[in-house]
């Protein structure tokens, strides 16, 4: 019987990562619709260790819907990267404004780079500001 639960749990917890949802006792149970939460919790710890186990060895997406969840997750991550590069550009557009005002520049310069040399300087630009 405790392995009949054990495999229960253990599907109830695959389907659920494969929907992109993070299992739970709590979730497992409302997909089971039966078990202790002490023995789903016990299960659902084995179900870890597997996978934390089966992660460790090189592994490929066994199935169209672990394929998608990593794309869904790639995309994200893909988000973040782009918004972190976003905030990073504006944190470095406003280090150089204050780099330029320091050096007595007036506000609206910019800073240019020499595309054959590296060299750069601060340039006043009246229409950026």
């Amino acid at each position: 019987m405790s392995q009949s639960i054990e495999s229960e749990v253990h599907k109830a917890a695959n389907e659920l990562q494969e929907q992109g949802v993070v299992p739970s006792v709590r979730k497992i149970r409302a997909v089971l619709q039966h078990g202790s939460h002490t023995v789903v919790g016990k299960h659902l710890i084995s179900w870890r260790k597997v996978l934390s186990d089966d992660t460790t060895s090189t592994s490929v997406p066994e199935s169209a819907s672990e394929i998608e969840m990593l794309k869904r997750e790639l995309a994200r991550l893909e988000q973040r990267v782009s918004a972190l590069e976003r905030d990073n550009n504006a944190d470095l557009s406003f280090a150089e404004r204050l780099i330029a005002s320091s050096q007595g520049l007036p506000s609206r310069s910019e800073r240019r780079v020499d595309s054959d040399s590296g060299e750069s300087e601060y340039v006043f630009d009246p229409d950026n500001g």
